[in-house]
């Protein structure tokens, strides 16, 4: 495979040009800074950084919207620049972008974290339903997460709906989470009288890895979960409360819906979609390899979280370790060195099954399970409810934001030294 040709300057800063303000996006910025001898450009029009993994609780009532976002200004490093504005094309062949304005930008290598597009339309009528439908929500959107926690208290009985869509997403247990949240407020509220839960699925299980699947079935079936797998909405009807999804087979589903929360189709930007300069694969995901990071085509060009094709879930836990392994490879391609192909898939999924329980779960590449403490994170937990509220916000702000963060990896041998899961 050709790989383009580097015309790197000779200067003692090579411009790294970062496509994107999310997760990514930041904390690759962030631990490029550190190092003190790049000029680094981060090229977003967004103005403020949201941590979204704190949206669950968002809608679940225990935090408000603004707890999870920052202005980028008072996250970006000083030595950074911000440019407000979208990318329109990549010349890779000339290493070059262009921005949305008509001006372009060169650099000496490129980091590609444009995260994904949430893709409401691709439902018929949810974006309808969640503009004039108060019982209709979705913790996926700033722009309708403040409906969930409404329509939870608004609730009084009735059937509840919740939706899973075609893979991949992101945060794949986010769509459940909410579910037991609301579970959990419900159970609680003497005003609510009969409900019955619904979870509709794309997919076969429960959750992909066997572990925390098993874990999570004993839930379905002492809450009483109704479980529809290889169900996928495709249309919501909300002046007649009705929610239609297709199965596997082809055949159609109805039914009616007293609370709906709908999780997007997602997909990779229309700016990928587009592309022809073989950014891509033909999914439309950025394409790297998967353990070093560094693109398949170009060599000056990197990827990190959910716009890339490396083959694990795409969460933020993710991104702790591609970023670091990002920059390490980064380093050593302007140094002429070996890349480290180190990235094992790392990813996790604090699934909240409560107000106040979470399973930590914890796999990489294959679903294999990959725990950080002792304990059998398989199991519901108050300190790993702890640990999703109160302790990874920290760590995202105050170390990963700041360039100190890698993941729990380096951690393992003090808290789980016998590898137990």
């Amino acid at each position: 495979m050709k790989l383009s040709t580097l015309n790197i300057a000779k200067t003692l800063r090579p411009k790294v040009v970062i496509v994107g303000a999310g997760s990514g996006g930041m904390s690759t910025a962030a631990r490029l800074a550190r190092k003190g001898h790049y000029d680094i450009t981060v090229v977003d029009r967004a103005e403020t950084h949201y941590y979204q993994p704190l949206w669950t609780l968002v809608g679940g009532g225990q935090f408000n919207l603004s707890d999870s976002g920052k202005p980028i200004s008072s996250l970006l490093p000083k030595s950074a620049t911000h440019v407000k504005e979208n990318v329109a094309s990549f010349q890779p062949a000339d290493n070059k972008i262009t921005l949305e304005n008509g001006s372009t930008l060169n650099y000496d290598a490129l980091v590609l974290a444009t995260g994904l597009e949430l893709n409401y339309a691709g439902v018929e009528g949810a974006k309808e339903a969640l503009k004039e439908d108060l019982k209709v929500c979705s913790n996926y959107s700033p722009a309708y997460v403040l409906k969930t926690f409404p329509a939870i208290k608004s609730f009084k009985g009735g059937k509840a709906v919740f939706t899973f869509p075609p893979m991949p997403i992101k945060c794949p247990g986010a769509p459940q989470k909410i579910m037991w949240i609301a579970n959990d407020i419900w159970k609680n509220d003497s005003s609510v009288g009969k409900y019955e839960l619904e979870f509709n699925t794309f997919l076969p299980v429960i959750f992909g890895v066997p572990k925390y699947a098993e874990a999570l079935m004993k839930l379905v079936e002492s809450e009483k979960v109704n479980l529809n797998r290889q169900h996928t909405l495709v249309e919501v009807d909300h002046l007649s409360n009705l929610a239609k999804f297709k199965k596997a087979d082809g055949e159609m589903y109805e039914t009616n819906y007293d609370f709906l929360h709908i999780t997007p189709n997602q997909r990779p930007l229309k700016l990928f979609r587009d592309d022809e300069s073989q950014l891509t694969d033909a999914a439309g995901w950025v394409s790297v390899n998967e353990k070093s990071l560094q693109h398949t085509v170009y060599e000056n060009i990197f990827g990190v979280g959910d716009c890339t094709s490396i083959q694990t879930s795409k969460t933020a836990a993710a991104i702790t370790s591609q970023h670091a392994i990002l920059c390490e490879n980064l380093e050593k391609f302007f140094n002429k060195e070996k890349f480290s192909e180190d990235y094992d898939g790392y990813t996790s999924c604090p699934l909240v099954t409560s107000q106040n329980t979470c399973i930590m779960a914890e796999f990489g590449f294959g679903g294999e399970v990959m725990e950080s403490t002792f304990l059998n994170q398989g199991k519901n937990r108050y300190s790993m409810y702890l640990t999703k509220k109160a302790a990874i916000p920290f760590i995202y702000w105050q170390l990963m934001m700041r360039g100190l963060w890698a993941g729990p990896k380096p951690l393992k041998p003090l808290t789980n030294p016998f590898n137990w899961n």
